[in-house]
């Protein structure tokens, strides 16, 4: 277990870095919080936060999104966002680029699927009512994270 915790915190930073390098606020939620069991919040949080909510999975190279366990993470991304948020399930298999899926907010919504994180950037623009570039932060690098609370 202690293997698979390290590996979504490691995903979680690798996403806060591009996120950042795309120009947006990133932040694992555990840095900012402390909470041990922060099962409830958003895995990070992003200048992105009005709008979006991030649940991010790294690994589990054994599931498809055909699969139960898929399908149980995109139903607690559901649940748990707020309903002026859209959840975002992003998940990276080893090796492999981020898979971005912007869902819906109902038990049977549709979701978009993005490949790297540059098509779900340019996807943005043209979802995002407001312009994007209100939720860009003039220095990224001011969201780096730490291993305080790692």
């Amino acid at each position: 277990m202690a293997n698979s915790d390290s590996k979504g915190k490691r995903g979680e930073r690798q996403l806060c870095r591009k996120l950042r390098e795309h120009g947006f606020g990133a932040i694992r939620s555990a840095q900012v919080t402390g909470a041990k069991d922060h099962s409830h919040s958003a895995d990070i949080i992003t200048s992105l936060d009005p709008i979006l909510r991030f649940e991010v999975k790294r690994g589990y190279e054994d599931t498809s999104i055909t699969s139960k366990k898929f399908n149980d993470w995109r139903r607690k991304a559901v649940a748990e966002t707020p309903t002026d948020k859209f959840p975002v399930l992003a998940w990276r298999k080893n090796r492999q680029p981020w898979v971005l899926f912007l869902l819906g907010r109902g038990e049977y919504c549709s979701a978009r699927m993005y490949v790297g994180l540059e098509a779900f950037v340019d996807a943005l623009y043209m979802i995002v009512a407001e312009p994007l570039p209100d939720y860009k932060v003039e220095d990224p690098s001011t969201w780096k994270t730490t291993d305080t609370f790692s």
